[in-house]
């Protein structure tokens, strides 16, 4: 796995455990790591987080609509069903444009859904 650092654009064969740069000394965590196949296995995972997410939403809203619960809780877990689409939607155009890819940094493997 190769990484390349945000200050000086130097290409390590691996991400430095410390996170400082063997060539400029600098520190930084917006290390650019370049493992495509890491990415999209990981992308992949958040991406079944939100279809399930998006499927326990529409159950909620299917029984906040048809069988008249008054709850709100259920009325709120309905909404989660729009950052799951604008996630999956997301994750999806990332996966599919490899000849795009020119490297992630950690936070790009983030989920909206707090763990």
């Amino acid at each position: 796995m190769k990484a390349r650092c945000p200050n000086c654009q130097e290409i390590t064969k691996t991400l430095p455990q410390s996170g400082v740069c063997p060539q400029c000394d600098q520190f930084s965590m917006d290390w650019y790591v370049y493992d495509w196949e890491g990415f999209v296995k990981n992308k992949k995972v958040l991406m079944w987080c939100d279809v399930g997410v998006f499927i326990i939403s529409i159950t909620s809203l299917f029984f906040c609509l048809f069988y008249s619960v008054n709850e709100l809780i259920l009325w709120l877990a309905s909404l989660l069903a729009i950052p799951a689409m604008f996630s999956f939607h997301s994750g999806y155009a990332a996966v599919r444009n490899r000849q795009n890819y020119n490297g992630h940094r950690a936070k790009c493997l983030s989920s909206w859904i707090p763990f």
